[in-house]
């Protein structure tokens, strides 16, 4: 079975993606992890790259509904967001300042203009610069199946709040938590 975590930009996805990746190692699983369309652009769809590499988890940042929709039927995803309003505001400061403009190999070269132009502008023009660059994370939620009964939505803030309960809702859900006998 594939378990899948998606993550949303500035939305806590690299901490659940150790956090997920340490648990999957433990575990002796093989972990994917794509961060933009580029990493599976030779092959005809996401699906396609994940049925030949057959990974045990899946984790996806800022993933569309669409790539989604090509995995596997007898995936198990979770789906961890955040309002959209503290996406923009740490996206902010995060972009102004310090988040990397290459992770694992993979190169993010528009944060590069982003951040001089952020660097340039005042707080409030800034913001609105924000809005704008974030539009493209914010439009895959807008055109997220927020129905699908066969995801488990699981809210950023609550998940930092309460994160005990809530990650083992989670790893019960991809059937990755120790039984009650293993405890």
């Amino acid at each position: 079975m594939l378990r899948v975590l998606i993550g949303r930009h500035r939305s806590a996805s690299s901490w659940s993606r150790i956090v997920l990746r340490d648990i999957s190692r433990a575990l002796k699983l093989d972990v994917l992890t794509i961060f933009a369309e580029e990493q599976y652009a030779d092959y005809p769809s996401l699906g396609d790259m994940v049925r030949e590499k057959n990974p045990d988890c899946l984790v996806l940042t800022n993933a569309t509904r669409s790539h989604v929709e090509t995995l596997p039927s007898e995936a198990r995803i979770v789906h961890l967001f955040r309002d959209p309003r503290d996406i923009v505001t740490s996206g902010y400061f995060s972009h102004r300042n310090d988040h990397p403009v290459e992770i694992d190999g993979v190169k993010w070269p528009e944060l590069v203009g982003h951040r001089e132009n952020l660097l340039q502008l005042d707080r409030s023009s800034g913001m609105m610069a924000e809005i704008e660059f974030s539009g493209y994370f914010l439009d895959h939620m807008l055109e997220w199946n927020w129905e699908a009964s066969d995801v488990l939505e699981v809210k950023m803030e609550e998940l930092v709040v309460d994160s005990i309960p809530q990650w083992r809702r989670i790893l019960e859900y991809l059937e990755l938590a120790p039984d009650e006998t293993q405890r």
